[in-house]
């Protein structure tokens, strides 16, 4: 616990389950998404609508409010198209996340004989999958989402070796 390694493998199922759930069922992942999204939008527009009826001289808490509806609806009716963006920002977050591997694979080396080739082959890996993801020529989103899917599993098993190996040290 005390290095670090206490957290590895939690996190590692939670990446496992995730995963598998990207890519069993990816229309749910989508709409439970667009769910959430809506109703944390009017949960946030609830404190100022009440604010702004109980103290009617209090204009902006009832905009805010108001404000904050539309945008809950802007998104339950936009959801499809804006969802359209998330292999590009997805597609960002991973070519960064395997650069970082590839450039920390050497620094996280902590024994001689251990070679840094996995390590680097997983970075080049999730590299080129948010390449990939970045210019989505597949098109369909369910499609993304199982990709995503395929790469946290991948990842999730990569933390669990990465767990057992630094329990053995």
């Amino acid at each position: 616990m005390k290095n670090g390694h206490g957290f590895a493998i939690p996190y590692a199922v939670w990446l496992i389950l995730l995963g598998a759930w990207f890519l069993i069922a990816p229309g749910s992942v989508s709409h439970l998404l667009k769910w959430v999204i809506v109703i944390a939008i009017v949960l946030m527009a609830l404190p100022p609508l009440v604010q702004g009826l109980r103290n009617r001289d209090d204009r902006f808490a009832l905009s805010r409010g108001l404000g904050l509806l539309v945008a809950a609806l802007v998104v339950l009716v936009l959801f499809r198209p804006l969802l359209s963006f998330v292999p590009l920002m997805l597609g960002i977050l991973l070519v960064l996340y395997g650069i970082n591997a590839i450039a920390g694979a050497r620094a996280r080396k902590q024994y001689v004989n251990v070679s840094v080739a996995p390590s680097i082959a997983y970075g080049v890996l999730v590299t080129l999958v948010g390449i990939v993801l970045m210019f989505n020529p597949f098109g369909a989103i369910l499609l993304t989402l199982r990709i995503v899917g395929g790469v946290m599993l991948v990842m999730g098993i990569c933390e669990v070796l990465d767990g057992m190996r630094g329990r053995r040290a």
